[in-house]
């Protein structure tokens, strides 16, 4: 269980036996409160109680048990009538409630099921032996006695007289009119009576005149004054300065920007100069322009310059020919460092240094047969990502070794199943997930923990390892009564739909010491029954397991043949995919 349960009896009530010609009823409330073990009431939950009448003393024979459904009040309250519940044993008519003590023992399942827990057992004292009582509406030789009402005074026949004055004046009504009683209310202008009664004045309460409108008051606004009707003014200079504009032209407001240069003016305003930002020099500097080669070519490009002290850096962007373009940057000494070219490159589409020291490049490439996208060092290609329309795509990311870390791609005997896998630096994958042939996802790796943090030490953790074993297998638990020497147990319907009814395993263990044993009998995929050895009786509690192999899944194979390696997947993609090669200079 997920928690501990304590139960409060609050009351255990007897039906009240009625000298009349109905029989006395068999049975006798029980109310209770439900908490766990902080005191906090199980609120609202439908829980199960095992009810047992034990005769003789606490550890005695069970005469009569059943077990009843109830739902608990938001206070833990819950109430039922013992006797009539579900029986498992016996039959509350044949308890001899005058010839031995008898006990109640008290089981509770607060998740519903049949998991119970044992809180105890108690003697019954007077309440339930009035069930016992009850005989006595059969003895002969009783005599009825009579109620009488005088005025106050209360007196049984044959008895004693009690005064009822605190409780009825004794008086009875004049008449039998029941609405004689009544009053009215009525209003006279601004004055409202009860009949029978006094007249109050509602004169404070009343408008002084039938107009609705007099009350409204109008605000008004003179310069930067603000005046409501009927009462004060007050100045809004600090918000508005009074004037009104000159005419009805919104257009009239607004100023240009131009630009000259490098001043930057607004009309009716004042200049900036904006040097630091560009030069200003004209065409051939900051804008853009054409420039036609000697053999008729024309060549479009775009130069960026940013100026800072004598040296500008800057940034070109050109149109080599038709299949060609370029972006280059240079430095403060207008020495070209950094170009990023276009595809046709021979399946390279550039290459970066950085700090300008040519022995640190790093390669960006697109191939014109398969669509790539590869970073590279000098010495090796650290993360890539290639696609084609025949192998699907394909993700890998490599350590500073050069061996592979992550492998996102398909399998190999199908590009249209995902396969993630994880690598060890000497490149064998140790972890990952695919999808089988089957359309199963698969999840493999050495070994498969769970981890939580420790609840009472937050330097530590824990962490559990996965059980393990030759087959696709799943397990069910819990805890049933054995009755009579018999009992069955039903399987919850989505254990039921996932199993399969080839290798079924069922455990069980008896929970009293007097058991002479237990066999399954029967088993399928809808449950089990289980019978006592030697055609027992007994009635007690069981513990029992269900291993079962998942449906669809009995040919598990714990030896098989490695597919999809690491080799394989490298073929797949070595004949399509071209390593980018350094580009010469211009």
């Amino acid at each position: 269980m997920n928690h501990l349960i304590k139960l409060s009896i609050t009351s255990i009530l007897l039906f009240i036996y009625v000298l009349s010609f109905a029989q006395a009823p068999q049975a006798f409330n029980y109310q209770g409160v439900a908490q766990d073990v902080e005191g906090n009431p199980i609120q609202e939950t439908e829980i199960s109680l095992l009810i047992s009448i034990v005769r003789g003393f606490e550890d005695g024979n069970i005469i009569f048990g059943e077990v009843h459904q109830v739902m608990t009040s938001k206070s833990g309250l819950f109430s039922l009538r013992i006797g009539q519940g579900e029986p498992y044993i016996g039959n509350i008519r044949n308890v001899e409630w005058g010839n031995d003590q008898y006990y109640i023992r008290v089981e509770i399942d607060p998740e519903g099921g049949e998991d119970f827990i044992d809180l105890g057992t108690t003697q019954l004292y007077s309440v339930p032996y009035a069930l016992y009582a009850a005989e006595a509406g059969n003895a002969s030789g009783g005599s009825n006695q009579n109620l009488e009402l005088n005025g106050t005074n209360l007196s049984i026949e044959n008895g004693n007289s009690v005064d009822l004055s605190s409780l009825q004046d004794g008086t009875i009504d004049a008449d039998a009119d029941p609405s004689n009683e009544l009053q009215d209310l009525s209003i006279s202008g601004t004055d409202l009576s009860i009949s029978n009664g006094n007249t109050i004045s509602l004169g404070s309460l009343e408008d002084a005149d039938a107009d609705p409108n007099n009350e409204f008051q109008n605000l008004s606004l003179n310069g930067t004054d603000l005046s409501i009707s009927n009462g004060n003014t007050i100045s809004i200079s600090g918000l508005q300065d009074g004037t009104i504009d000159a005419d009805a032209d919104p257009t009239n407001e607004l100023q240009q920007l131009s630009l000259n240069g490098n001043t930057l003016n607004i009309s009716d305003g004042n200049s900036v100069d904006l040097s630091g930002v560009g030069n200003g020099g004209g065409s051939g500097d900051s804008d853009l322009w054409e420039e036609e080669s000697d053999e008729g070519l024309r060549t479009d490009f775009i130069n960026v310059r940013f100026n800072e002290g004598e040296m500008p850096s800057s940034v070109r962007i050109d149109r080599v020919d038709e299949n060609i373009g370029l972006i280059r940057a240079y430095n403060r000494e207008a020495t070209e460092m950094k170009e990023l070219a276009s595809a046709n490159q021979d399946g390279e589409f550039g290459n970066y240094g950085f700090s300008g020291d040519s022995d640190l490049l790093y390669w960006i490439g697109v191939s014109e047969t398969l669509p790539l996208f590869e970073l590279r060092s000098p010495d090796h290609t650290l993360a890539s990502i290639y696609a084609s329309p025949t192998s699907g795509g394909f993700l890998n990311l490599r350590g500073p070794n050069g061996m592979d870390n992550v492998r996102l791609t398909s399998r190999a005997s199908n590009n249209n199943r995902g396969s993630i896998g994880v690598y060890d630096e000497n490149g064998n994958d140790q972890a990952g997930l695919y999808v089988d042939a089957q359309g199963n996802g698969i999840v493999y790796g050495t070994m498969k923990n769970f981890k939580i943090p420790h609840p009472k030490d937050p330097s530590k953790e824990i962490v559990y390892a996965s059980m393990e074993g030759p087959e696709a297998g799943v397990y069910l638990r819990g805890t049933a009564v054995l009755k009579e020497g018999e009992a069955n147990i039903d399987f919850p319907e989505y254990f039921s739909l996932i199993i399969s009814d080839q290798r079924i395993t069922v455990m069980t263990t008896p929970l009293s010491a007097s058991s002479k044993g237990l066999a399954v009998v029967e088993k399928n995929l809808n449950g089990f029954k289980i019978k006592e050895l030697y055609e027992g009786k007994g009635t007690y509690e069981i513990d029992w397991e269900v291993k079962a192999n998942r449906k669809e899944f009995d040919d598990f194979k714990v030896v098989r043949d490695r597919n999809d390696s690491r080799e394989q997947r490298l073929s797949l993609i070595s004949d399509t995919i071209r390593s980018p090669k350094p580009r010469k200079n211009d």
